[in-house]
C-alpha cells in the first residue's frame, strides 16, 4: 500500500474514531444530568469506552505521525500534526507556509 493510501485510511478511522469519542462526552453529559453519580456503572462504563477510545486515536495519530507525504500544490514534506483537544483529531501540516494555504496530499 502506498503511504497516501495508508494516510487517507488512518486518517479516515481517526476522525471517525473521534466522533465516536465525542458521542460518549454526550453520553457522561447525560448521565451526569440525569443525576447518576460519577461512580454509577453506568457512568464509569461510558467514561471507560471513550478511555479506550481515544487511546486508539492516539495510537492511530502516532502512526500516521511516521507518515512522511508530498503536497501536490508545492511539493514539500507534508506531516501529521495529532490533534490537542481531546476529541478533535489533528490534521495534515506543512513545515514551512506555503502561498496556496492547507497542503494536498
Amino acid at each position: 500500500m502506498w503511504p497516501q493510501q495508508e494516510g487517507h485510511i488512518l486518517e479516515r478511522a481517526i476522525h471517525s474514531i473521534a466522533e465516536q469519542a465525542a458521542n460518549t462526552n454526550k453520553v457522561v453529559d447525560e448521565a451526569m444530568d440525569a443525576g447518576l453519580p460519577a461512580d454509577h456503572p453506568v457512568t464509569v462504563a461510558a467514561k471507560q469506552l471513550r478511555l479506550e477510545l481515544l487511546q486508539v486515536k492516539a495510537d492511530l495519530e502516532r502512526e500516521l505521525g511516521k507518515l512522511s507525504l508530498t503536497c501536490r500544490y508545492c511539493g514539500q514534506d507534508v506531516h501529521w500534526i495529532q490533534g490537542i483537544a481531546v476529541a478533535v483529531p489533528g490534521h495534515w501540516g506543512l513545515a514551512r507556509p506555503a502561498p496556496h494555504g492547507q497542503p494536498a496530499v
